[in-house]
């Protein structure tokens, strides 16, 4: 009775076990371009590997694109339970290599599920006919309902999905805008600071660091991440000079920018 009792309590809050909700919670990443037809990326038709994710996904993430993998895309979603086999079944339709899988305790959901079984009644009474006593039984069909306490905990999952790089970026580094702190370091509110770098890449290759905060490119002021991304497109295979402050000295370096396929 207790299994029936939790089956029951499963389909309450998971209903439609069959669902596939990392399929179903997918938020893809590609802005619409096709990540292996463009080339830049490797299709692998193997099992994708599980990664367990840790405290900071940000930082996951940053190593992530450190180890030279792009994004496809996450899936978000809150369940009693989730297995791992259906991370795995959607990471390989969207051919993903690797997939950060992240479980969190949200809450504990109590209460009592009311259950309504089939019962009968059965009551015999005694006669006599003529100098013989008889007895009838009579069976009366009806149902009873009970309630049972429940407590199911739930998690929230999380789930994002990676590609191998086929093709180097043009620079290789990841950039943020800069904090207010680092901005009076600098008593500046121009520049970008570097938070990764991917390896085997021009930057990579050119000794730029995690923490070096990039001021200008060919002379070119960086104002912001969304300048820096502008001027990036526009140095596909060129060498420059990037002048960047580095435990407040400036330091300039001459790079060898890759040469990127155009996307089709």
């Amino acid at each position: 009775m207790k299994k029936l009792i939790y089956l029951f309590v499963m389909v309450i809050f998971v209903s439609g076990c069959a669902t596939n909700w990392y399929k179903k919670s997918y938020h893809d990443e590609t802005k619409g371009v096709d990540p292996f037809k463009s080339g830049l990326v490797i299709m692998t038709t193997a099992n994708p590997e599980i990664v367990i994710g840790g405290e900071d996904v940000r930082a996951d993430n940053i190593r992530m694109s450190e180890d030279n993998y792009a994004l496809l895309g996450y899936s978000s979603f809150w369940s009693v339970h989730a297995k791992n086999e259906q991370a795995i079944k959607f990471g390989k339709e969207i051919h993903a290599e690797k997939i950060l899988l992240y479980e969190k305790y949200k809450d504990t959901r109590s209460g009592v599920v009311p259950m309504t079984l089939p019962s009968t009644q059965t009551s015999y009474t005694q006669g006599m006919i003529g100098s013989r006593p008889v007895s009838a039984r009579t069976t009366s069909y009806g149902t009873q309902t009970n309630y049972f306490p429940y407590s199911v905990d739930r998690y929230d999952y999380l789930a994002s999905y990676w590609v191998k790089i086929k093709n180097l970026p043009v620079l290789g580094v990841i950039c943020d805008d800069l904090s207010d702190e680092q901005r009076k370091q600098i008593s500046s509110n121009k520049g970008v600071v570097v938070i990764g770098v991917m390896k085997n890449t021009p930057a990579f290759i050119g000794d730029l660091f995690k923490g070096d905060i990039i001021k200008k490119i060919d002379g070119s002021e960086i104002i912001d991440r969304k300048m820096f991304g502008d001027l990036l497109n526009k140095i596909n295979g060129k060498k420059i000079t990037i002048t960047l402050l580095r435990d407040g000295k400036e330091v300039n370096k001459t790079i060898q920018t890759n040469s990127r396929p155009s996307i089709p």
